[in-house]
């Protein structure tokens, strides 16, 4: 689970579109090595350490995926293929065996392996790291190193989850010689994986800089290196992209990727994402404790004119938690009312409810495109049923203070995504009783079951069955208001080529050269 302002695979790996005349790669022209590429975000990292056993950010991650491994990876597809594992097998369902690469090295020179594994699966475990992840881990009982290169998991109980988990994106290995040595010293230092590029810098609110490590396992990225700019406008970034001092926009807003499409220096991709907005009650407040209070406030809500107009139609409007880009798993549930426009009931609800209209609620948004427009949307869409509203819109890193944090709110807008490759990651956490996302504080035994009884079943459609009861129950709840899916979309230069959407926190940057 990622939480940043859009907390991001396409089905098919995205789709490249270019307005007017479309600058077309020649079919001779082959990748070139060099040149740094010059990416924006309007987010500050969780930082200065990129330690993404601690940290469970989007950006951070992204910026992760880069420098880091995993023992797995994922494809456009949203299949697991081979990572620092060059294969792996279960010969029962409590028992995984990874067969390691040979010849790894970490950045700082040490060989990556199976103790390194080790050490990094105890360290996320450990309840003194502290990370957000323990919880999809804890389930390993042993670790053993069969040799040097074959580590054997022993698990407690079938986590049928545990290979996604694995993956590049979210369980990056990091070296234990420069988590030990420099945890007290510079925390930029301790940030060394076994990636295609390498740390050099941050500076907070400036940059952040990689560069390629040429000693990497794979195919040697045809950049340079990398550097990643803090600009928190995407006006300014847009701005800067036109004019080529720029070359790529991080999570471009679908306002400014609609203007893109119009210069043909200018580049959209844009594929199907596991994203789902949301409207979050807090249940344990007043007057959200009454269902039909968030089913009326959910019945209030455009979906379809949010993720036309908002979204430009880069989106989708949602039906619960699994959007159809994670398939086999999303089924049609349309049959459920609670998640449709329609004011009318929405009044006949609350009156049934007897709301207090004479109060007023407090409504939290954050300013960043474009979820704080969904939220100006919501906020007026909410006050046609005649509720008054006082808004609280700061910058999306104070919002998430506490919004995810302390839980200090009655309801308001964010989005979700687990991405990977399996829906554990975009339900459990965020609906089971007590865990660490469920920022509703939401509790339903029933729910709990189902999702939990998922989490042990290896049988795909059972699983599928599972998650769609699940599923339809938090429609009928709201406890969220699920909104829309939106899609992935990033801006860039047309002379930037060869980046594919893997999971919503990764892409091919490794694979990108510049014409």
């Amino acid at each position: 689970m990622t939480l940043t302002r859009r907390t991001f695979v396409g089905a098919a790996g995205g789709t490249v579109m270019l307005a007017g005349l479309p600058k077309v790669r020649a079919a001779d022209e082959t990748p070139r090595r060099g040149g740094v590429l010059r990416a924006a975000t309007s987010e500050e990292p969780f930082a200065p350490a990129f330690d993404v056993h601690k940290v469970d950010s989007l950006l951070t991650t992204r910026i992760g995926y880069l420098a880091y491994n995993g023992l797995v990876n994922v494809n456009e597809r949203r299949e697991i293929e081979p990572d620092l594992a060059e294969s792996w097998e279960q010969p029962d369902a409590l028992t995984y065996i990874f067969k390691l690469r040979k010849g790894v090295l970490f950045h700082d020179g040490t060989e990556f392996d199976a103790d390194a594994v080790k050490f990094n699966l105890e360290r996320i475990i450990n309840p003194e790291t502290a990370s957000p992840k323990r919880a999809d881990f804890a389930v390993i009982k042993t670790i053993d190193v069969v040799d040097k290169y074959t580590v054997k998991l022993h698990l407690d109980h079938p986590f049928a989850p545990l290979l996604g988990y694995m993956r590049r994106s979210y369980f990056g290995i990091m070296s234990p010689k420069a988590i030990t040595e420099q945890m007290g010293q510079d925390p930029l230092k301790r940030s060394i994986g076994t990636g295609p590029f390498k740390f050099v810098s941050y500076t907070r609110g400036d940059k952040v800089i990689l560069e390629r490590f040429d000693k990497y396992f794979g195919t040697p990225a045809w950049l340079d290196g990398i550097e990643i700019r803090i600009m928190p406008e995407q006006s300014t970034q847009f701005a800067a992209l036109q004019t080529g001092s720029l070359d790529y926009m991080i999570q471009t807003s679908p306002s400014f990727a609609e203007q893109m499409k119009y210069n043909p220096d200018l580049q959209v991709l844009s594929a199907p994402s596991t994203i789902w907005d949301f409207l979050a009650f807090n249940v344990m407040r007043a007057p959200f404790t009454d269902k039909r209070v968030r089913q009326a406030f959910s019945m209030a809500l455009d979906r379809e004119a949010m993720a036309k107009g908002v979204y430009r139609g880069y989106a989708k409007a949602a039906q619960g938690a699994l959007s159809s880009g994670f398939s086999p798993y999303f089924r049609d549930n349309g049959d459920i009312p609670f998640q449709t426009y329609d004011p009318d009931r929405a009044k006949a609800l609350l009156k049934e409810a007897d709301f207090p209209f004479q109060s007023e609620l407090r409504f939290d948004t954050f300013t960043e495109r474009p979820w704080g427009q969904i939220g100006d949307a919501i906020a007026d869409q909410i006050s046609a049923l005649g509720v008054k509203l006082r808004i609280e819109k700061p910058d999306f890193n104070t919002f998430a203070q506490y919004f995810y944090g302390t839980k200090e709110y009655w309801f308001g807008n964010s989005s979700m995504t687990g991405g990977g490759a399996d829906p554990d990651e975009l339900m459990y956490k965020q609906f089971v009783t007590g865990e660490v996302y469920n920022i509703n504080n939401y509790t339903n035994p029933e729910v709990d079951k189902l999702l939990k009884d998922a989490r042990t079943e290896n049988d795909v459609e059972k699983r599928v069955d599972l998650y769609n009861k699940a599923n339809r129950m938090l429609m009928e709840e709201c406890c969220v208001a699920f909104l829309v899916y939106p899609d992935l979309v990033e801006g860039m230069r047309a002379n930037v080529h060869g980046y594919r959407f893997r999971d919503e926190s990764a892409g091919t940057f490794d694979e990108c050269w510049l014409s």
